[in-house]
């Protein structure tokens, strides 16, 4: 039993493409409609790559999905007879699935999500399929947790301000709000303009707006990045610093324990030497070191960026840092807050935070706030404090906008004032004696 789409003519221009299905020995197969140019194919996906060339390719990769789910639907159905379907008893059943209640089949929101990223698997990045797949479940969720089932006419306000009381009571930020409020605005469109549904007015509300704060809102000193350099990571630290939380740790589970610190704090050390993002530095080997400098291609951007190697990476090498150990992202921010607080990284700092939709000044201890990103940030402040040009700070970063470098810059007014104490601007610098 096997599902799958090929193109029917790859020597033309533009192709239709076919669905063919295997199933107990017979096969059927069909055009389902849509067309594209070979060159857009990708043939390991079965699905278009949608570029700016061919934008379209989202549009035919949804209606694979589509039909790859009547697909699915149908031959569940036959599995339970003894002989084989006709191919017209076969279309028939798989025609009463594609347009069930009178081409009503994707009244319901979630389904037409679960439909939708059926179609991009494979035309679209891992990660915008992971993002996709996370809203999904998250509102399936909220689905079970309510007591009901989302329609696309239930895409309104209302539903908009029910769903965020719901993500504030789980304790979720605005930012994971306002990822989810993204991609449910993009696929009400998206099924608006198939004419699968007439509620677009429901996101032009002037208030179902896409929440977006940043999260990231300290960087750590070079004095504090050298205490975390220098630590000492051990049973006996740890028991103390984390008396309650480790006291009762087997000697196995505190050596992996001192192990997997150690681990974390290396690659963060990398990241706030480098001004790589988690994504990269997480994808390094030792082919990306030279003698002088860490070669890669971003994730994010796809760009290729050069960076000297600071004098603190090449020490972590030679105390054995292995690249290729990897660990997750969520493991890794929860050993970041436990590292830099062994590291002695207490001091209160003030965050206003939107909480429940207010704007609410909240105290934290600052190890509480270190993540993955808090490497990158950091290195973009302390290399403008240590006097490295903006600009290439921005080429290291691998942005294209230096506006897009200043946003991660984190110096407080008084750390500007202090930088700039010493310009010659404020007459502050003595001024060399001509030669006499």
């Amino acid at each position: 039993m096997a599902i799958t789409f090929q193109l029917k003519d790859k020597s033309r221009s533009t192709s239709s493409i076919e669905i063919f299905i295997r199933f107990r020995g017979a096969s059927y197969k069909k055009t389902i409609g849509e067309t594209t140019p070979p060159k857009f194919w990708n043939q390991n996906a079965k699905r278009c790559r949608v570029t700016r060339d061919f934008p379209e390719g989202e549009d035919v990769n949804t209606t694979i999905g589509k039909w790859d789910i009547a697909a699915k639907k149908t031959l569940e159905h036959f599995k339970e007879y003894k002989n084989l379907p006709s191919a017209p008893e076969f279309w028939e059943h798989f025609d009463s699935e594609y347009y069930k209640d009178d081409g009503k089949a994707d009244d319901y929101y979630v389904d037409f999500l679960d439909q939708y990223i059926e179609g991009i698997k494979g035309a679209r990045a891992e990660s915008t399929v992971k993002k996709y797949t996370t809203t999904l479940n998250k509102l399936r969720e909220y689905e079970t947790d309510t007591n009901r089932r989302l329609k696309f006419s239930d895409i309104n306000i209302e539903f908009y301000n029910s769903f965020q009381r719901w993500i504030y009571k789980k304790d979720l930020s605005s930012n994971y709000f306002g990822t989810f409020i993204k991609i449910i605005k993009r696929i009400t469109r998206e099924a608006h303009y198939l004419g699968l549904s007439d509620n677009i007015r429901g996101i032009e509300h002037r208030d179902f707006v896409t929440v977006n704060e940043d999260t990231d809102k300290i960087y750590l000193t070079d004095d504090e990045i050298e205490a975390i350099f220098k630590v000492e990571i051990t049973p006996e630290t740890i028991r103390k610093e984390f008396e309650e939380e480790y006291a009762d740790l087997s000697p196995e589970n505190m050596r992996r324990k001192v192990a997997s610190m150690k681990l974390v704090r290396e690659r963060f050390l990398v990241g706030a030497y480098s001004g790589l993002r988690v994504s990269d530095f997480s994808r390094l080997d030792v082919l990306n070191f030279g003698d002088k400098t860490i070669k890669t291609t971003t994730v994010k951007t796809g760009k290729p960026v050069v960076i000297p190697i600071h004098a603190n990476i090449r020490k972590l090498f030679e105390e054995g840092f292995d690249p290729a150990v990897k660990i997750s992202d969520q493991k890794m921010n929860k050993q970041l807050k436990e590292l830099a607080r062994l590291a002695g990284i207490k001091a209160e700092v003030i965050i206003t935070e939107n909480v429940g939709g207010k704007n609410v000044p909240t105290k934290y201890k600052k190890h509480q706030l270190v993540c993955t990103h808090t490497a990158r940030r950091s290195f973009a402040t302390n290399a403008l404090k240590a006097g490295v040009p903006l600009s290439s700070i921005s080429k290291i970063l691998g942005h294209t906008k230096i506006s897009t470098t200043e946003k991660y810059l984190r110096m407080s007014a008084e750390e500007t004032a202090e930088s700039l104490l010493d310009h010659a601007f404020f007459g502050n610098t003595p001024k060399e004696n001509p030669a006499e």
